[in-house]
Parts: structure tokens; sequence; C-alpha cells
């Protein structure tokens, strides 16, 4: 085998490489999105978070195909015999591959700034809902308590204690006023608690976001040197 076929048949392999991995990742990212639900921003954090795990792929497919384009150009500037256009067709197709992926990256760089402010919007209906059921809650526990009998009262006072973990109670104070002071307690104990998920719920989604966001701009610096650079 001379070595424009074996160049050729290189040039062959690396092209066929390059297809099979960019055909992986559209069939592992398809299956995995399956069934869409556009409407669920955390169906689209978790989609995003998918791609950008398996963007290699195509990072790797898509450089496969451009060492193979470049070979064959350099090959057909090598050999008189060669005829280059198929070389610039190569060149110019792994060069636009290269583009497409680089304005997908940034699409879905786009598409998670604005589920990131989707999803923070509805962690705080959330926890507006949450602390409106608290309020309504404690509310309808007073009203309770101005016309309950002793036996209620007691009732209710036994399990304010067990949710405290039975904590000492005051001195002198009557059953009643007891009561109160437990609900007082437990509703600023569900306040925080409320808080301090909606909190940890927005870390994580900010921590997310950020990484998704970095590297889309990792993976778009490579995708640019490849369809401009290279």
């Amino acid at each position: 085998m001379n070595s424009t076929a074996k160049h050729a048949s290189q040039s062959k392999l690396l092209r066929l490489l390059g297809r099979v991995l960019i055909a992986a990742f559209c069939i592992s990212i398809l299956a995995f999105a399956l069934p869409f639900q556009l409407r669920s921003p955390n169906w689209g954090v978790i989609l995003s978070n998918r791609i950008v795990d398996e963007f290699p792929l195509v990072l790797a497919g898509i450089g496969l195909l451009r060492v193979s384009a470049l070979n064959d150009a350099q090959e057909a500037n090598d050999s008189d015999e060669t005829d280059d256009t198929d070389a610039l067709e190569r060149d110019q197709g792994s060069r636009w591959i290269s583009k497409l992926g680089l304005i997908s990256v940034g699409l879905i760089a786009i598409w998670q700034v604005g589920l990131f402010f989707g999803i923070l919007r509805d962690i705080d209906q959330q926890s507006a809902s949450a602390l409106a059921q608290i309020n309504q809650r404690k509310n309808q526990l007073s009203e309770l308590l101005q016309r309950a009998p002793d036996s209620v009262v007691q009732r209710l006072l036994q399990e304010s204690r067990q949710a405290l973990g039975n904590q000492p109670t005051k001195p002198n104070a009557s059953p009643l006023q007891e009561l109160r002071d437990n609900i007082q307690t437990q509703e600023r104990i569900s306040i925080k608690k409320t808080y301090e998920s909606a909190s940890q719920t927005k870390f994580r989604l900010t921590k997310d976001t950020a990484r998704i966001l970095l590297l889309c701009l990792v993976y778009g610096i490579a995708l640019y040197g490849m369809a401009t650079v290279f």
C-alpha cells in the first residue's frame, strides 16, 4: 500500500470514528430526553446537565473530523496528482459542524439562564405558599383556643410538648399560656426550616447553573478554535 492510499485509509477511519461519537451522543441525549417535558424547568436542568456531561463525545468526534480534513488537505497539497476539491469540501464541512456545535453550546447556555430564573421564581412561590400555610394554621389554632375546653387544651399541649422534644416548661405558667408559647415556638421553627430549605435549593441551583455555564464556555472556546483557527 503506497503512502497516498494509507493516508486515505487513515482519514476514512478518523471520519468514521468521529461520526460514530457524534451519533452516539445524539442517540444518548434523545433517549434521555424522552418523554419531552418542555414546560418543566426541572426537566430542563437535568437535561442540560446530561448534555454538558456527555458533550466531550461531540468534541472528540468533531476533533477527529477536523484532523481527517486537515490530513486530506495536507495530502492534497503535497501530491500533484490528488484533486483537492474533495479535501476542501471535507474541510469546510468539518468547520461547519464545529460552528453548529458552537451555536448549540450558546443556545444551551441561554436556555440555562432562562431556566435558572424560572426555577428561582418557583422556589420563591413555594416558600411564600409554605409561609402562608404556617400563618393560616397559627390563626386557626388561635381561634380554636379561644373556645376550646380544657380537655382539648391538654391534648394540644401534650402534642406540642412532644413536637418540641419535651422541653422544660415555664414555672407557674398556665396550660393555655404554655400552649400559646409552644405554638409560637413551632411557628418560628417552621419558618426557619422553610427559609433554610429555600436557601439550600437556591444554592444547589446556582452551583449547577454555574457549572453548566462554565462548561459551555470551555466547550465554546474549543469549538471556536476548531471552526476558525485550525
